[in-house]
């Protein structure tokens, strides 16, 4: 996602949430050595492919990368919506 538009996302995203201050963060686990401070071993959620650390914070919190590398997946603790992109694809889904 161009970076104007992922540092927007927040902001847009934040009125959509009962849960604005809980929100999860997936790194996918192959960023791990450029830089990401996360705790290990950590919880971690599996999708096809892809391991991902997981870690928590607000919804704004998504603009603050972790060793330059924005999360692959993140959503509310209300489930409200749902953020994923992927280091291989062109594309962000927001569902």
């Amino acid at each position: 996602m161009p970076e104007g538009q992922f540092a927007a996302l927040p902001d847009v995203l934040v009125q959509h949430t009962t849960t604005p201050d809980d929100c999860w963060f997936g790194f996918w686990e192959g960023h791990a050595g450029h830089g990401m401070n996360l705790p290990h071993p950590g919880p971690r959620v599996h999708i096809p492919s892809r391991e991902n650390y997981l870690a928590r914070g607000t919804v704004r919190d998504a603009v603050r990368t972790l060793g330059s590398c924005g999360p692959d997946l993140w959503w509310p603790q209300d489930r409200a919506w749902f953020v994923a992109s992927d280091i291989d694809l062109m594309s962000t889904y927001i569902g």
